[in-house]
């Protein structure tokens, strides 16, 4: 029904959602024989076990419009073109597209569709450059960014600890570190082995890898740092090699005093737009508060206090479900969006952009509502189970490499990809028994998978992707784009993951 809803009926995310929901309860009630009311309590139940990942897509939606209406993500986002020249289109495109998803990634990457797509666009980039290029860029960056709301996801199905799963999930990232940014700088027309290409491209890829080896593999209790740490290595980084850049310019210069083309250069670096010392701070603020907050609340004497709040609930038969506002992802968000309009650079009405941001996201969470009521009767009728058990009688490496492709089809089927996070993370429980193979490792696997290499080639997610540089009717050639270097990554990742599976420990 989801490869239907998409590729035949040409349905949107939530109309696929909504008719494969209906279908399941059809399937449930006629072929399992489980009471109406049976169904709707399972299905109930299955949104309040995800109630983390509903306010944390509520809180992302709005924290990426409070950022955009207060007036400070344009400052931020000039505050890193500063680095470059203006007319270097390429260092100004990739380090924008780097330091946001990084940084404001974080908290919400859907925040920065709409402005790192057009920002390439406006910096030269023809608008499938721009669509194609962003959404194969962040592909890796997918599974660690709102907080970890995958991994969040394929906790609550497992219990698998969320460090744990970072854990996974973050080796398995670190080579497509290096396919993403690749495929970004073929799609952008990069000459690859250029002198400033090579830099940028180890520049980049390096930070980010850094910062998952720092986050997910040292200390993977902070996983939530993992984006900020690799664009804050980037960010100094690049500030170091400017320096070093200019250094060399007004050697350059002194050797041609005069010149026109000396004059030109060093004033390439003057045009941007300037912003006073306070105007810059307040558009770090927001973000620098959202981090000390998350780290504080990992603070095992902080984590003890704020456990006094937590609740939990019970009801028909089902398991047990703890409730803690203040140490749910989502929270650090929430104190994001309170401190835009504490560093506010343009007059907002903080009760409007809630708005706003609520109705501009409704959609997002009525899909995950409906794909998180299926996915839960899937479970409680024993059909993940029973998938599971299907595919693990190939063996250990046919699990290995069939895998890898089936939670592929699966994250592009539902266009969120939280549902299928939930989905194949349950299915991994009897396989893992049954072929001795380490369930945090198939678990990571599916939070990588679903939520990154799927990245460019959901169907929602490309017309959103277009329409923010107004393509028209080549939606077609987005997705073929997307196709190809999603498929590089699958092969990528099965073959590291054939590699692992006897080694990990």
């Amino acid at each position: 029904m989801l490869v239907a809803g998409f590729l035949v009926f040409r349905f949107s995310a939530l109309m696929t959602a909504l008719c494969t929901c209906v279908v399941e309860f059809v399937v449930v009630l006629a072929y399992y024989r489980t009471p109406p009311s049976r169904s709707i309590e399972a299905a109930l139940w299955g949104n309040l076990t995800m109630w983390s990942v509903f306010l944390l897509l509520w809180s992302g939606q709005i924290f990426g419009y409070a950022l955009r209406a207060t007036g400070l993500i344009s400052v931020l986002v000039d505050s890193f073109g500063s680095i470059w020249p203006t007319q270097d289109k390429q260092g100004r495109g990739l380090t924008m597209i780097a330091l946001l998803s990084g940084f404001v990634g974080t908290f919400n990457l859907y925040a920065v569709y709409s402005v790192a797509i057009p920002g390439l666009a406006e910096f030269g980039f023809d608008g499938v450059q721009s669509a194609a290029g962003y959404l194969t860029f962040v592909s890796w960056c997918i599974p660690f960014a709102a907080l970890f709301i995958g991994a969040e996801v394929a906790s609550a199905a497992t219990d698998v600890p969320v460090s744990a799963i970072a854990h996974a999930s973050g080796l398995l990232a670190i080579p497509l570190v290096f396919v993403s940014m690749f495929g970004a700088f073929r799609i952008l027309g990069f000459r690859f082995f250029g002198r400033q290409s090579q830099i940028l491209f180890w520049l980049f890829s390096l930070s980010n890898v850094a910062g998952l080896v720092l986050f997910t593999q040292i200390w993977p209790q902070f996983h939530n740092l993992t984006l900020a740490s690799g664009a804050m290595i980037a960010l100094m980084l690049l500030f170091l090699y400017r320096y070093v850049r200019r250094e060399g310019r007004v050697s350059d210069m002194e050797l041609a005093i005069g010149s026109p083309a000396s004059s030109s250069s060093a004033q390439g670096y003057s045009s941007h737009p300037s912003y006073s010392a306070s105007s810059i701070f307040s558009s770090y603020a927001p973000l620098l508060l959202a981090m000390v907050y998350a780290m504080v609340i990992l603070i095992p004497a902080v984590t003890r206090l704020l456990a006094h709040f937590e609740v939990s609930f019970a009801a028909w038969g089902f398991n047990r479900v703890k409730v803690n506002i203040l140490t749910a992802p989502a929270f650090p968000i929430f104190i994001g969006v309170a401190s835009c309009y504490f560093f506010r650079l343009k007059d907002s009405n903080p009760l409007k952009d809630f708005a706003f941001g609520t109705r501009h996201g409704a959609s997002s969470l009525i899909t995950l509502l409906f794909g998180s009521a299926t996915v839960y009767l899937m479970s409680y009728t024993g059909q993940i189970a029973f998938l599971g058990e299907m595919l693990s009688k190939g063996g250990k490496t046919v699990y290995e490499i069939l895998e890898s492709g089936l939670i592929f089809l699966g994250g592009m089927t539902f266009g969120q990809g939280t549902p299928a996070v939930l989905l194949f993370s349950r299915m991994q429980l009897i396989p893992a028994a049954r072929l001795g193979l380490p369930l945090v490792l198939l678990v990571g696997l599916v939070n990588l998978v679903a939520m990154g290499p799927t990245n460019a080639i959901k169907p929602p997610l490309i017309r959103f992707a277009a329409s923010l540089v107004n393509l028209t009717g080549r939606d077609r050639e987005l997705f073929r784009i997307g196709l190809f270097w999603g498929l590089v990554q699958i092969v990528v990742v099965t073959v590291f993951v054939c590699f692992l599976a006897p080694f990990w420990k």
